[in-house]
């Protein structure tokens, strides 16, 4: 089952930098020089392909929810945009952590097998790390502390992140780079 709230709510309890969304409603304070992105949500259940809003300014955004408002059994979710300047894939399992990325978009990565590095980590030593790559690493091993008992158990946990930018109107980035995941699975050996 996919869903997307379910999703979510694991990597904040898993403790990783995940999306700074929000359930957005009538009075939601959004900032006017960034672009939004505005989801919808079920608090159960699948939830692919419901209606979303990418990309839109803050008064878009809130036409948008008023759109969505409408739906049933929908919650609407909004976060800042972002353009990701890398990302990438960790997956941990008992014996080894690989750590893939590429240029911008995961999209490179997942879609069109586009890999620009690649860590592969036998033991704990990762003192030859660059920067993001051991931010990512260190924030895998954390939520894998976490889930340990899937591992023990010949599970790898696998997830998704970027190091991304928020966005000004005219999808320039602006603010500092920060660390972002967006999926985690647990996926049999």
């Amino acid at each position: 089952m996919i869903n997307k709230l379910k999703g979510l709510s694991l990597l904040k309890e898993l403790g990783l930098p995940a999306v700074r969304w929000s359930f957005m409603d009538e009075g939601t304070v959004l900032d006017e020089e960034l672009l939004w992105t505005v989801r919808t949500v079920a608090e159960s259940g699948t939830d692919v392909n419901l209606p979303r809003a990418v990309g839109v300014t803050a008064e878009e955004a809130r036409e948008k929810y008023r759109e969505f408002s409408r739906l049933p059994g929908i919650k609407a979710i909004c976060y800042p945009y972002f353009v990701a300047l890398m990302s990438g894939i960790i997956d941990i399992g008992s014996d080894q952590t690989i750590i893939e990325a590429c240029e911008r978009d995961l999209w490179n990565l997942v879609t069109y097998g586009r890999v620009d590095c690649r860590y592969i980590i036998h033991s704990r030593e990762v003192s030859g790390l660059p920067g993001p790559f051991l931010s990512v690493y260190r924030c895998g091993r954390r939520a894998a502390v976490k889930m340990q008992g899937f591992l023990e158990q010949g599970y790898h946990l696998y997830l998704e992140w970027s190091l991304a930018r928020d966005c000004d109107l005219n999808k320039r980035p602006v603010g500092e780079p920060y660390l972002v995941f967006y999926e985690c699975r647990v996926l049999s050996a």
